[in-house]
């Protein structure tokens, strides 16, 4: 896990993962204390962002586990949210608009 937070930090945008892989990634870890997903179907969108604003208003999706505590997910797709909602319990909604 080290190597790979390491591998991770020290590249210029992260490390881009098709879906597949990336739920074959997420099988290979045993405890996650901190990660960030961010999602969009334009492949320019998905870079290091000096904001986490900035961030969650150009990507589809912004996932984050904070400190093993609580994940914060960031859309404007109302079916996932919904989704999201309705199948995992002890969700809660916030919105924020500009």
């Amino acid at each position: 896990m080290l190597d790979f937070k390491s591998y991770v930090k020290n590249s210029g945008n992260g490390i881009l993962y098709n879906y597949n892989t990336l739920i074959e990634l997420s099988s290979s870890f045993t405890q996650i204390i901190d990660i960030l997903i961010c999602g969009d179907m334009n492949l320019e969108k998905l870079k290091r962002y000096e904001s986490d604003e900035d961030m969650i208003r150009e990507c589809a999706f912004v996932i984050e586990l904070v400190d093993s505590s609580y994940w914060e997910v960031s859309t404007n797709d109302l079916a996932s949210i919904n989704n999201i909602k309705n199948n995992l319990s002890g969700v809660t909604e916030q919105y924020y608009f500009e």
